[in-house]
């Protein structure tokens, strides 16, 4: 019998979904797999929603982990590890990825650049700088007629200073330079300062993180990791109140605390009105007091987070540091 109800059938686009499995090793491979990894997802719409899986030699991945992934529901796994078949078994049970992926370095690893993720033959993720016409790329009530579109980038390798590539994403995608400017935005450059003015870093020059912070602070740059999450609500995370009521800074530079500070920015997300809830930074920031009044001056102006009514909170956290040690440098930022 023919039915004569109409079905109403709707569909949208969404990003891929990406999970990377990582040794949880305190070493220089370890580091710069993670410095390709951020640096990749950054320049990927929905790159910032990318899980990242620590893995262990003797227990694989912990269960945690395991119904992590598999509420994640990745389109692909991508793996820096040697997986046993078993193992591979386990995560295809788990996820039922379209593809699982090894990333291959050729000859001796001696840069961070050998660990970007690259992707199958005729497979191009959509770059996030697409967004960038977006309304949500720009600062949520913002006071001016109109903002910049002023992007941070940095000159300096992403594994010599972590801070802006880790946090902000100095990556546009593509082959071409960093710094390429258009009728669509200009970018601000932190480079060393006796760069000579012959090399191409584009519209401006900053030789100073405390800088770079406070202009991002006062809204006179933005960030290119805003671009990368833009309408990205389409693929979920488990929500923790804990640490969506907070905005969560972590202090160290382990694989631990880079790791935990990227997954814990997936657990708090979930507006597309604010740009930042987590960042992480080393503990020899803390000392340069220029940049530590910069960090206070862009938390005091980013952070909306608490509980219901209440002021607004800030939770500081670390995989490296003594409970000693975060309590004194929760104590310099208050004052």
């Amino acid at each position: 019998m023919e039915s004569k109800k109409s079905v109403n059938v709707r569909y949208s686009s969404r990003p891929i979904k990406v999970a990377f499995i990582v040794p949880l090793v305190d070493d220089n491979i370890s580091q710069w797999i993670l410095d390709g990894i951020f640096h990749e997802s950054y320049s990927r719409w929905g790159g910032t929603r990318s899980l990242i899986i620590p893995f262990c030699n003797k227990d694989f991945i912990c269960d945690g982990y395991l119904d992590w992934l598999e509420l994640y529901d990745p389109d692909f796994v991508y793996s820096f590890v040697d997986l046993t078949p078993q193992q591979t078994d386990v995560i295809h049970k788990k996820s039922l990825p379209i593809s699982m992926i090894r990333h291959e370095v050729h000859g001796e690893a001696e840069r961070w650049r050998q660990f970007i993720p690259s992707w199958p033959h005729g497979f191009t993720p959509i770059r996030s700088i697409s967004t960038i016409k977006s309304p949500y790329a720009n600062y949520h009530n913002w006071s001016n007629e109109s903002q910049p579109n002023l992007y941070i980038a940095q000159h300096f390798e992403n594994d010599e200073s972590r801070l802006l590539p880790d946090n902000f994403g100095i990556f546009q995608g593509g082959k071409g330079p960093n710094f390429e400017c258009s009728t669509d935005f200009n970018t601000v450059c932190y480079c060393e300062i006796d760069l000579p003015p012959y090399h191409d870093v584009g519209k401006e020059r900053c030789h100073s993180l405390a800088e770079i912070i406070s202009r991002l602070a006062c809204k006179q740059a933005k960030a290119l990791s805003k671009l990368s999450s833009i309408n990205v609500s389409t693929i979920n995370h488990p929500n923790e109140h804990e640490w969506d009521s907070s905005f969560n800074l972590f202090v160290g530079d382990t694989i631990s605390d880079r790791l935990n500070f990227w997954n814990g920015r997936l657990l708090s997300e979930r507006t597309e009105s604010h740009h930042f809830s987590n960042m992480c930074i080393s503990k020899s920031h803390i000392e340069d007091e220029a940049f530590l009044n910069s960090l206070g001056e862009f938390i005091n102006r980013h952070n909306f987070r608490g509980n219901g009514s209440g002021s607004y909170s800030l939770r500081l956290r670390s995989m490296s540091l003594l409970k000693e040690e975060c309590e004194s440098i929760a104590q310099r930022l208050r004052d």
